[in-house]
């Protein structure tokens, strides 16, 4: 083990060394990613699609049907109930106008969504809704029934655009999740995972949930946590973004300016930080970013670096030594060197003790690392214990329109750990490595 560490651990210490002038660069050449792929979202109702449910609506709906015609065929008995019989066991037949039955079922589905997903699952549960095609012992089957579900999402949340079909899938999304893992609709949710006839309506919600918020939402903001923050920011508090990689250019131009950010930025997760990541975390002293972030020019100032410790992580599959580094950036108007805060990136893995409520600062993660933190270490957690949390303890989630609570993470963790023993699905979050 010393032998293949020692010229890894060589590697790591010689990275930190770099030429003693300053760099001026812009936010373009640092966050060219999060510029290009990141906007914030509103929270959409579902029920604003019905007054679309008309002839164009049943030309996309007819038109992404047939596009995911083999995905879909297995859920033949379930979109009959839904449209009315336009889809049946002999075929399908979409010729407008559409079906006052199609129309009305939709229409419902869509209410129910918004105001009470409970009656979903038990619509669902009404109907026998089981898949017998899905197997629970073949993990070659599970990217059918993940890419049949997300053609069942976009099915129905099929909007005018590609932007508002992200948006009400988003929307979808929050709402399911609030369903499964707040405190009083959580053990209808849980019967779904117990329970083997109603696995299909559980590998339901996993997929839209992952798809959504993980799987295509991991870049994007929600505009309500995004309103949160920054009446968190302006009542004086600091922003604890636990897991947030160089995420901070959305929060920078939204004018939330005191963060930090503690995370063991891993080598094999670079393809979700900034583009010049590595250079946010080590360089010299007086370093810039100078331009605009949203309508306000900011200059970023690197004014202090502390190289601290190696530590061992696991990234790519292996274990490599990593560098502590803690490094602060503080951040003024460009035109008058007002300033403004401080952005401090804080390179190691997050604690038991960084969850400490206070009224100084608000937490803020992604909802794929959030699930990680209530993850026990068997299942890639953090080791982290949910149940030694204060009561008080909240964290607001980048992707989800309301805070997450101690309740909800705790359901996540006992979530997780039945979808393991019992549904033996996908993991409710992303690979770790």
């Amino acid at each position: 083990m010393k032998s293949l560490l020692k010229p890894i651990l060589l590697a790591a210490m010689s990275c930190s060394l770099s030429p003693l002038k300053a760099t001026t660069l812009t936010p373009g050449e640092i966050f060219e990613k999060w510029v290009k792929v990141q906007y914030i979202v509103n929270d959409r109702n579902l029920s604003d699609l019905i007054p679309s449910l008309n002839e164009d609506y049943l030309a996309r709906f007819k038109k992404n049907y047939e596009s995911n015609l083999p995905l879909l065929r297995t859920l033949q008995p379930l979109l009959s109930h839904i449209t009315g019989d336009a889809i049946n066991a002999s075929g399908y037949n979409f010729q407008p106008p559409m079906l006052d039955a199609m129309r009305n079922n939709i229409a419902t589905l869509f209410s129910l969504f918004d105001n009470n997903p409970a009656q979903f699952i038990n619509y669902l549960q009404a109907v026998n809704f089981v898949d017998p095609s899905e197997t629970t012992d073949k993990s070659s089957n599970f990217n059918f029934t993940v890419e049949k579900y997300k053609a069942f999402t976009r099915l129905l949340v099929c909007a005018k655009t590609p932007r508002q079909d992200e948006e009400f899938g988003i929307a979808l999304a929050n709402r399911l999740t609030e369903f499964c893992y707040q405190t009083p609709t959580f053990p209808l949710y849980q019967t779904t995972l117990q329970q083997a006839e109603h696995h299909s309506i559980a590998r339901m919600l996993h997929t839209i949930i992952w798809y959504n918020i993980i799987g295509t939402g991991w870049k994007l903001w929600h505009a309500d946590c995004i309103k949160a923050l920054q009446t968190a920011a302006a009542a004086g508090k600091r922003i604890k973004y636990l897991a947030g990689g160089n995420d901070v250019y959305t929060l920078l131009c939204k004018g939330i300016y005191n963060i930090t950010i503690i995370d063991p930025f891993l080598p094999s997760q670079a393809r979700y930080y900034a583009n010049g990541w590595e250079w946010l975390l080590s360089g010299n002293i007086n370093d810039e970013i100078i331009g605009m972030f949203g309508d306000q020019e900011l200059k970023l100032v690197r004014t202090n670096q502390q190289d601290g410790e190696i530590f061992i992580a696991k990234t790519g599959g292996q274990y490599a030594p990593l560098k502590k580094i803690i490094t602060t950036w503080t951040v003024y108007k460009a035109e008058t060197d007002e300033q403004l805060g401080t952005i401090v990136f804080d390179r190691r893995f997050t604690q038991q003790s960084d969850l400490v409520p206070d009224s100084s600062y608000e937490f803020l993660m992604s909802y794929d690392e959030f699930i990680y933190l209530g993850l026990p270490s068997t299942l890639d957690g953090w080791g982290i214990t949910p149940n030694s949390l204060d009561r008080a303890f909240s964290c607001h989630i980048k992707q989800l329109r309301k805070p997450a609570n101690l309740d909800f993470l705790n359901n996540l963790r006992i979530a997780s750990i039945t979808n393991f023993a019992d549904l033996k699905f996908i993991n409710l979050a992303s690979d770790p490595n």
